[in-house]
């Protein structure tokens, strides 16, 4: 009986194995050609863009730092500075091209003194910085370089209104009374000082006294 017994299990194990399917390996699907990334519809172009900077409540000295051909900073509420450039060839570039900005302007008004310099403010050659005097008058200026007469740039007040533009000079400020600055004119001809002008802000009330 038992004999019969182990026969019967061994017949049973053997028909489902010999019932197991074998494993069927899936057919390869063909892939889509590769294509090339789209852009997204609509999208801005980087040179388009608009870089917009705050300038902090309590600032008294700001350096530019120039590397976007659309940049725009609020120095306060209702005083818009605006720099508009692009790519150019000039002999004060490092490349040979860089960016310069040719469209300057304060409340939608253009700064023809900074737009129209030999040296143009440019994002390798020069420096642009911007100084409060009081919190109502302000200078914007640019020094293309530490040499004589290489300053030029504006004074204006909260309002935008430009009190008063300069140029071939060099400009000084007071280190210890913020509201006090200097401009002084270099004869090119014997790089001595011709004329040296200080000037003092009080409210939007700008005095000079020339001290040579």
């Amino acid at each position: 009986m038992k004999k019969i017994i182990i026969l019967l299990m061994i017949l049973l194990l053997c028909g489902c194995t010999a019932n197991k399917p074998e494993p069927v390996e899936p057919e390869p699907q063909p892939q889509p050609p590769a294509t090339e990334p789209v852009p997204a519809q609509n999208e801005p172009d980087p040179e388009d863009k608009e870089y917009v900077y705050q300038l902090d409540k309590d600032w008294i000295v700001y350096d530019f730092t120039l590397k976007h051909p659309n940049q725009t900073y609020q120095i306060k509420d209702n005083l818009i500075l605006k720099l508009e450039g692009e790519e150019e060839e000039a002999p004060y570039c490092k490349d040979g091209r860089c960016l310069i900005y040719d469209d300057v302007e304060l409340n939608d008004r253009d700064i023809e003194v900074l737009e129209n310099l030999d040296v143009q403010i440019n994002e390798d050659y020069g420096f642009l910085n911007l100084y409060n005097l009081n919190d109502e008058l302000f200078i914007l200026n640019f020094n293309f370089a530490a040499q004589f007469n290489s300053s030029a740039g504006v004074i204006f007040d909260k309002d935008g209104n430009i009190v008063k533009s300069y140029k071939d000079c060099d400009l000084s400020m007071n280190e210890i009374y913020q509201n006090q600055f200097g401009l002084s004119y270099t004869d090119p001809n014997n790089m001595t000082e011709t004329r040296f002008e200080v000037y003092t802000a009080n409210g939007t009330e700008l005095s000079m006294e020339v001290m040579n």
